[in-house]
């Protein structure tokens, strides 16, 4: 993809994981711009710790391993992608029973 040739001019290396714009410019590929996945981690947690909140805690509510699926919102917001993707398949399955 565009993103995943200006992340390796950038960085010189393959990306891991989605590579995203963290800039707020629709469809933009500036390599200055683009982030894989632990980058974006690695930012988000960052912006959390500079933002004087909480360390992620070890497991979510429902158990499952932050370590694993902790992921952050771009505000350095923590959740777990685990617990979101349940979310959305039940969501979709009320949907579906609605129709």
């Amino acid at each position: 993809s565009p993103l995943a040739i200006a992340f390796r001019m950038r960085t010189g290396r393959e990306p891991v994981g989605q590579v995203r714009a963290e800039c707020d410019v629709p469809y933009c590929v500036a390599p200055d711009c683009v982030e894989d996945e632990p980058g974006r981690l690695r930012i988000r947690e960052q912006l959390r710790y500079l933002k004087g909140t909480a360390e992620r805690p070890p497991f979510c509510v429902h158990g499952h391993d932050q370590a694993v699926h902790g992921r952050y919102e771009r505000d350095g917001t923590a959740y777990c992608h685990e617990c979101k993707v349940a979310q959305r398949a039940a969501r979709a399955t009320v949907a579906e029973q609605l129709s």
